[in-house]
């Protein structure tokens, strides 16, 4: 039982990167056995994107873990980041900084801009999971909008959210 409580239930700090690059600290509900993070780079390597097909099947993840990721719940601590403004409602998940380091330049200078979502913007593609070009350029179609009109933005794409979410096309992230 000790062990329950010391790989799923303690929370996760983070850092990610922010707003014009700036280092932040974002908390999880842990879902992963201790140590888990190293071997990151052997399953998912650079593409982000691969997140989807890895989250239910990754070895790592804990069976209570599995079950909140389901929920989401293991998201909830990030809602204090939210309300601090670390993060806007949507946008691209926060990196961390060897994946910030890799984004183009043009889509890293956006993200500067618009900085972290709360809710990822794959969520948003049509094709459910992308491809990491298609991912990035759905941030730049949100991230252009988002200039004109911020609202407007944040509507149209909280829509393609659910809308994908009811369908289930967007449940694997």
């Amino acid at each position: 039982m000790a062990r329950f409580f010391r790989d799923t239930l303690l929370f996760h700090h983070h850092i990610r990167i922010g707003r014009k690059g700036k280092p932040i600290v974002v908390s999880k509900i842990r879902t992963m056995k201790r140590g888990s993070y190293l071997d990151r780079q052997k399953v998912l390597g650079f593409d982000f994107t691969q997140v989807a097909r890895y989250r239910t099947a990754d070895r790592r993840v804990t069976r209570v873990g599995a079950w909140l990721r389901k929920w989401h719940l293991d998201e909830l601590p990030q809602l204090v980041n939210f309300l601090k403004g670390d993060f806007r409602p949507i946008g691209m998940r926060p990196l961390l900084r060897s994946d910030y380091q890799k984004l183009p330049l043009e889509v890293k200078e956006m993200y500067d801009d618009v900085g972290p979502g709360l809710v990822g913007i794959l969520y948003a593609c049509e094709r459910f999971p992308p491809s990491t070009r298609g991912a990035l350029d759905e941030f730049k179609r949100f991230y252009h909008l988002w200039k004109r009109n911020r609202t407007k933005a944040y509507w149209t794409y909280a829509k393609r959210i659910v809308k994908n979410k009811l369908l289930g096309k967007a449940n694997s992230v």
